[in-house]
């Protein structure tokens, strides 16, 4: 292709797909539960939020990946540590609530699609 050339690629209309991680399908109900302790710490539900982080969590596969086992504990601990201070974080729900939600964007995909035209010139 020369300077005053170009080729122009439909993207948008090709089929393309996605997989699955050993270990993903072991983040959902973890996630969904850090969701509902969110919840309860935030409306002040003591025994909600230490019914829901009572619930021993699934345990992850042995193949997967450092990010998945990373998440897995993080969202993990801050479970365990909801059960411990309930009380008192339901009382001040910020701190921990802003790290539960760290800790929840953390295993969201997310791509960036870029689309970039250059034009080399001798």
């Amino acid at each position: 292709m020369g300077p005053d050339e170009g080729y122009v690629f439909d993207t948008l209309g090709e089929p393309h797909g996605a997989c699955i991680l050993p270990g993903e399908e072991t983040l959902e109900p973890i996630y969904a539960a850090l969701g509902q302790a969110c919840e309860a710490a935030a409306t002040g539900g003591v025994d909600a939020l230490r019914g829901i982080a009572t619930a021993e969590p699934p345990a992850l596969l042995e193949v997967t990946t450092e990010p998945i086992r990373d998440a897995w504990r993080g969202m993990v601990q801050l479970l365990q540590e909801a059960r411990g201070r309930a009380a008192e974080i339901c009382a001040s729900p910020e701190p921990w609530g802003f790290r539960a939600r760290a800790a929840m964007a953390a295993v969201i995909r997310k791509s960036v699609e870029m689309r970039l035209v250059a034009t080399l010139t001798a």
